[in-house]
């Protein structure tokens, strides 16, 4: 039997949550994929070390934790967001014991007070959300002043990316027989453009200060970049 038959009949909703919670992890860290997801997920950490302290840490996207091996500073609350629920009651016993809370939310409006957290991080999620923009607000209401948010972006439908991909996740969907899933996963997934993300954060973020850093090269454009890393410091509210 065709297992790609096995997807004909689910929503776009079942669809995307069947591969996230059975087949993300299978494609994603296996191979030269799980080497480049490595290095992607230190990348957003780069700029902390384990001296530093974010009592309230935010987690947009998170799946079922990938990112959180990876976080290197301290903090005393950390909520890892995501749209669909991948865990298991054991895999969330174990987060809650690392003070880390799954959250069942969209992250287009968010469950928590304005300017409540002292750290952000985004990892992959505003290619596949229907309202970048409302996220990217999201995230800027809930910090305190001061506060920084990393915002990991793929350089999708980049030249140097599109290679990658085809290296690595399409490679390993094509070996688990799942070439055509993968291809519809991307176009249901990934429907927001770098280049239109870039600017929806620099917009809502320009009173702010922001930085940015492309990988594996700096100063490049996304054509010729994996993935690019905003971190941006929330000015408002801080005494000049």
């Amino acid at each position: 039997m065709d297992i790609e038959n096995d997807w004909l009949s689910l929503s776009r909703e079942d669809f995307l949550n069947k591969w996230y919670s059975q087949y993300y992890s299978k494609t994603s860290y296996g191979s030269y994929s799980g080497s480049a997801h490595k290095y992607l997920h230190k990348s957003i950490e780069r700029k902390y070390s384990s001296t530093d302290l974010f009592r309230r840490t935010l987690e947009l996207g998170g799946n079922t934790g990938e990112h959180v091996p990876f976080v290197h500073h301290k903090f005393d609350e950390y909520f890892l967001v995501d749209k669909f629920d991948n865990l298991d009651e054991k895999a969330k016993s174990v987060l809650k014991k690392g003070k880390i809370q799954f959250v069942l939310a969209d992250a287009e409006a968010l469950p928590f007070e304005d300017r409540s957290f002292d750290r952000i991080l985004c990892t992959c999620l505003l290619h596949h959300v229907l309202h970048p923009e409302l996220v990217l607000t999201e995230i800027r209401r809930l910090l305190k002043p001061g506060a920084p948010v990393d915002i990991f972006l793929s350089s999708d439908p980049g030249m140097l990316f599109r290679l990658g991909r085809n290296l690595t996740t399409k490679r390993n969907s094509s070996i688990l027989g799942l070439k055509r899933v993968k291809e519809l996963v991307d176009a249901r997934d990934h429907i927001n453009h770098t280049a239109g993300l870039e600017t929806l954060i620099s917009h809502v973020f320009r009173k702010d200060k922001i930085t940015k850093k492309t990988y594996p090269l700096s100063n490049v454009g996304w054509n010729f970049s994996f993935w690019s890393v905003f971190h941006i410091e929330k000015v408002e509210g801080i005494a000049k």
